[in-house]
């Protein structure tokens, strides 16, 4: 399981109706056309702690841009979504906002986010942030948003659990299918106090590593179908029965997103094709 790291992509992205002044904010400088009297609306999901630091760097950079005033909007993971669609759907998104890889592709390709490829080397200067990093934020080629980070999978155990059933722990050259003898192992040494290994249906993370193993990858930015998805990942729903435990991805029921996260594209098109940039 040695090659089993995902990235994990959260990135600034420029809604399409914010024009240059929004470009040069994200970049870190304004041209002097812009630089006086901009109000600019920003969103992004998150804690308190966060919040608070993010509007302090706001406050930074308007002392420093003096006549930019920047409004920040916040909210819980749970809740972002939903408003975004619905501003989105209103023709009032945010001039500024955080995406996340899940949803990038799809607001990209309905226009909602205005390409940055024109200001790179410019305004927009990240070369050193590496080339993984800026890819992050390309879509079919074009760069829709700035990274904010990557992080990585890993897999967590205890290592006095297997001391005590006389096993050996796993080690990074051990595959998903010995994990899974492993872990059934473990299950029936302590006699069923606990299981080997937890439910992994609903970790979205173990199923994109399982995939990625296998040369694809997940629907929402390949064009991967539910189906074949399920047929990627089914041998290791067959080998979880050994563990007693059988991940929900393994069902075939599919869920459609609450009306109130869907958008209406054809609004929010019209509202954002009219850009000056």
């Amino acid at each position: 399981m040695a090659t089993a790291f995902v990235a994990r992509r959260t990135l600034l992205k420029v809604g399409l109706k914010a024009g240059v002044g929004a470009l040069a904010l994200a970049a870190g400088g304004f041209p002097a056309a812009f630089a006086q009297d901009k109000r600019l609306r920003m969103y992004w999901w998150g804690g308190k702690e966060r919040a608070d630091r993010t509007f302090k760097v706001n406050e930074l950079y308007s002392a420093r841009h003096p006549g930019v005033t920047i409004d920040g909007e916040t909210l819980g993971w749970g809740d972002y979504w939903a408003r975004l669609a619905t501003q989105a759907a209103g023709r009032n998104a945010p001039d500024i906002l955080q995406m996340d890889y899940r949803y990038i592709y799809e607001y990209a390709r309905r226009g909602a986010l205005l390409p940055l490829d024109p200001f790179m080397s410019k305004e927009l200067s990240i070369a050193d942030f590496g080339k993984d990093a800026i890819d992050s934020g390309r879509v079919d080629g074009k760069l829709y948003g700035v990274s904010l980070g990557l992080n990585s999978t890993a897999v967590l155990y205890s290592r006095t659990a297997y001391e005590n059933a006389g096993l050996k722990p796993p080690t990074h050259e051990t595959s998903w299918a010995q994990f899974a003898e492993l872990s059934a192992e473990l299950t029936k040494a302590n006699k069923g106090a606990y299981f080997g290994t937890m439910d992994g249906g609903g970790t979205e993370t173990a199923f994109e590593v399982w995939v990625r193993q296998r040369g694809k990858s997940i629907g929402w930015h390949s064009g991967t179908t539910c189906a074949s998805a399920r047929r990627a990942f089914r041998p290791m729903c067959s080998r979880s029965t050994a563990t007693a435990t059988r991940p929900r991805c393994c069902r075939k029921a599919r869920r459609r997103p609450p009306s109130s996260t869907r958008i209406s594209w054809s609004a929010t098109r019209r509202s954002t094709s009219t850009s000056s940039a």
